[in-house]
This record gives C-alpha cells, sequence and structure tokens, in this order.
C-alpha cells in the first residue's frame, strides 16, 4: 500500500508548533489586561456597633473605593445599618474598599476590604478603653486613675517616712 497525501497538503510538526506558540503569545497580553469596570451599580451596607455591640446610631459612614479614588458618605439610621450604591462604571472587582464611622465616640478604625461580590457587607466596630465611653472618654478616665493612684501611693509613702 502506498499513501496518496499530495506533497502541499503535508504540514510540518514545526510549523503547527510555531503556529501554536505564535497564538498564545497573541494572548498574553489580554490575559495581563486590567480589569474592565463593572457595569451595575455596587452596592456597600452593613451596621456601626459600639464595642459592646451596641448599634450607632446617627454615625457618619464614609466608603471609600481606593482606586480609583471614589467616596460615598451616609449616615447610620436607628439599627446602626448604613447603605450606599456607587454608580455604574466607578469600580471593579479587586478593587480595595475601606468604610469608617465617626460620631460622638470618634472615628472607629478603618475596616479595608477587596471587592469580591457585589453587594457587599462590610461591619464598622468601635474598640474603646471603656466601653461605657468614647475612646477620648476612656482616655481621659484612665489618665485620672493613673493621676488617682499615683498621688495616694505618694501620700502613702510620706507618712512612712
Amino acid at each position: 500500500m502506498t499513501s496518496s497525501v499530495l506533497p502541499h497538503t503535508r504540514i510540518s510538526k514545526t510549523v503547527v508548533a510555531s503556529f501554536a506558540i505564535l497564538m498564545m503569545l497573541l494572548a498574553l497580553p489580554m490575559l495581563a489586561s486590567p480589569a474592565v469596570a463593572e457595569t451595575s451599580p455596587l452596592g456597600v451596607y452593613g451596621y456601626v456597633r459600639d464595642s459592646a455591640n451596641n448599634p450607632v446610631v446617627g454615625a457618619s459612614v464614609l466608603v471609600w473605593i481606593v482606586t480609583p479614588t471614589n467616596h460615598l458618605r451616609t449616615t447610620t439610621d436607628s439599627d446602626g445599618y448604613y447603605t450606599v450604591v456607587f454608580p455604574m462604571a466607578n469600580w471593579t472587582m479587586g478593587n480595595t474598599i475601606t468604610v469608617t464611622a465617626t460620631s460622638g465616640l470618634g472615628t472607629s478604625l478603618p475596616n479595608e476590604t477587596t471587592i469580591t461580590d457585589n453587594p457587599m457587607e462590610i461591619w464598622v466596630d468601635y474598640s474603646t478603653a471603656i466601653p461605657e465611653f468614647g475612646s477620648l472618654m476612656g482616655a481621659l478616665v484612665a489618665a485620672v486613675l493613673v493621676a488617682v493612684v499615683a498621688v495616694v501611693a505618694i501620700g502613702t509613702r510620706r507618712q512612712r517616712a
């Protein structure tokens, strides 16, 4: 038996391999391209709680998408709940988002995370030195207590001498 393959229809392994490598190289820029902006609004919601897990009513909440820089501000309701909606094309999956709250308790530490879902739930918790007071008031109370202990210790030491 003889093969009847025409010479011009034969493709060498080198040509096939070269073509495959060329296609892979052309596909690389598509894989490395930056994320495309989402085409839907991004909702961010959550609760602001104090260190005793009570809702913080009327806290000013700043929700900030780090890159591209974009922020929205809102206020918590009677349950400590907040919600904001970023318009289309202002965010992408993987962006960093930061939420902070400011109230009579002071300013919370920022809660920073990566956008992985839409909508995003991000809670903000205050950590205070004394739960019944804000962080500034807690620091003042602690300073007064230290001063009282120091005065008592010095007075006790002088009476012994």
